[in-house]
């Protein structure tokens, strides 16, 4: 008689445990998965018409609003609006704050739309944050190794190739550029009186990247030397460099009346303070095997440094900038409440 409300009984406590273990639900902004960033941009920048992004126009002047105070005396400015008529969607928890007297906006939203926000400053102001030269060093080395080695897999640093070649490593060509970000340079080292020979046939195939025929004999017309040619482009990280690199160099051959050459053009990136090899020969280049089992080879290593303007390595200005940024977070948020995670 009993039975049925003693089960009606059983579910309806079940049903109560399981709601009690349930997970919570997800908040909004943690569904959008919010990124904050910092942009160090003018005051003046938010009281100007900015320049036409992807044929959309904005008008800065009448997009500030003023939020509460805070002790420290940081003018703080929601500028949400003026983002949002660049395009810049937002979704629950988004927010752009303007630090009007540390110059720096911080803005909470999709990483998609960050990407957005960093191109209508960029393009606004050009105020980026990355340290400004970059030092980049091509070397050509000569090295015996065995015969049948798989160079493609082995060799991939300096590193590498030093401890596989010990001894019989010999530098062959090295150039050295120190150039801005986004500006292409060149350097080439020339013996314009040496007795020219014949050319064997070029090295053309680095083992990554794309062999290009019209690098081959820009920079040195036939001399024997080197070229070296590289437009490097830093990241928003200061750390990580994009490179577009032409090497050339015309050597003598050993034991033989040909010269050799070796042409390579590929695009890298590099972290700072690293270094890479975009290119080993297959060995033999030069007709006959160094002894038996044994080739030599030849490996081109590219380096890069990034160098702030006052001299710090983009490893400093990147840390520093970390610490910056966290400083200015807390700050954006002083005067609206609890600090976010």
């Amino acid at each position: 008689m009993h039975a049925p409300l003693v089960r009606l009984s059983a579910i309806i406590i079940f049903a109560l445990l399981a709601a009690s273990h349930a997970e919570p639900a997800s908040k909004p902004e943690e569904k959008a998965k919010l990124v904050t960033r910092v942009y160090r941009v003018p005051f003046s920048m938010f009281f100007s018409t900015l320049p036409e992004l992807d044929g959309k126009k904005t008008d800065s002047g009448t997009k500030l609003k003023e939020l509460p105070g805070a002790a420290d005396g940081e003018m703080r400015y929601d500028v949400w609006s003026f983002l949002e008529t660049s395009g810049v969607e937002k979704t629950p928890g988004s927010e752009a704050i303007l630090l009007k007297n540390s110059n720096a906006l911080v803005v909470t939203c999709s990483a998609e739309m960050q990407d957005l926000v960093e191109r209508i400053v960029s393009t606004d102001c050009g105020c980026g944050m990355v340290a400004k030269s970059v030092e980049t060093t091509a070397s050509l080395w000569e090295y015996e190794d065995d015969q049948f080695a798989d160079v493609i897999q082995r060799l991939h640093t300096f590193a590498e190739l030093r401890q596989r070649a010990g001894n019989s490593l010999k530098l062959l060509a090295s150039q050295f550029i120190a150039t801005k970000s986004g500006q292409r340079a060149t350097a080439v080292s020339k013996q314009p009186d040496a007795a020219r020979a014949p050319v064997a046939a070029p090295e053309t195939k680095p083992t990554t990247g794309t062999p290009s025929e019209t690098a081959s004999r820009i920079g040195l017309n036939g001399a024997r030397g080197s070229f070296f040619e590289v437009e490097p482009t830093i990241g928003p990280d200061g750390e990580m460099v994009d490179m577009a690199i032409s090497f050339e160099a015309r050597l003598r051959g050993a034991g033989t009346e040909h010269d050799t050459e070796v042409s390579v053009t590929t695009n890298l990136t590099l972290s700072n303070n690293h270094d890479m090899i975009p290119y080993c020969s297959h060995g033999g280049e030069d007709g006959a095997l160094v002894q038996k089992g044994k080739v030599k080879r030849r490996a081109l290593v590219i380096g890069v440094r990034v160098v702030g303007v006052d001299g710090r390595t983009g490893e400093e200005v990147a840390k520093q900038r970390r610490q910056e940024d966290e400083q200015l977070i807390r700050k954006a948020r002083a005067g609206l409440g609890a600090p976010k995670n």
